[in-house]
């Protein structure tokens, strides 16, 4: 307990401090890549350092008389902890529902889907090329519980991700 009170109260200084240096961003929307599953991206800046992120996903694939379709959505909310001339350092919690066609994603077998919900915890940084152009690289910690079709048992990992230069998400302002 004490651990999460002293967490909190850290990130609450973080988010003060880089708010009387925080760059304007309020009113900022950009269209962008963050997630390789979910690649169609939306970010809004409700204030200098509060945004939220949409990312959509969508692959139907051609099984002959059928296609096996599956879907991701992720949902993540960036909070800027400290501003640089040209970029910024974030942490950004997200949520991601996955509806997955187990004939792609699972035994191949049966016409039903596996659902998938992560929750992630990811610090990055922002850097912009240009005025209006951004790369970001993440980190963090992710959470997975997988629910397979029928009577199996729900599947939990935990573990750590990261992103390298290949994997960067793009960003475009207007």
């Amino acid at each position: 307990m004490i651990r999460k009170i002293t967490t909190l109260i850290t990130l609450s200084a973080l988010l003060v401090t880089g708010s009387a240096l925080a760059a304007d961003r309020t009113g900022e929307f950009a269209l962008g890549f963050n997630n390789s599953d979910a690649p169609v991206g939306l970010r809004y800046f409700f204030s200098e350092n509060v945004a939220a992120d949409l990312g959509l996903g969508l692959e139907s694939q051609d099984l002959g008389d059928e296609s096996a379709t599956s879907l991701w959505v992720e949902f993540g909310v960036p909070f800027v902890l400290y501003d640089y001339d040209s970029s910024f350092f974030f942490v950004r919690p997200a949520l991601t529902f996955a509806s997955l066609d187990d004939r792609i994603y699972g035994t191949g077998s049966i016409d039903d889907t596996w659902s998938v919900i992560a929750l992630r915890l990811n610090l990055g940084a922002e850097v912009r090329l240009a005025e209006r152009f951004g790369l970001t690289f993440q980190h963090g910690l992710g959470l997975t519980s997988t629910s397979p079709p029928g009577d199996g048992d729900n599947l939990t990992s935990f573990g750590t991700f990261g992103e390298n230069a290949t994997e960067a998400g793009v960003w475009f302002t207007f």
